[in-house]
């Protein structure tokens, strides 16, 4: 779901949505 999701923001923030995606990446880690 959370994949899907910032896929779709990726394509509004895509800078955004890097930082997002390594956040995301350590917390599930």
């Amino acid at each position: 779901m959370a994949s899907a999701h910032n896929g779709s923001k990726n394509l509004t923030h895509p800078k955004t949505e890097s930082r997002t995606i390594v956040g995301c990446d350590e917390s599930t880690s």
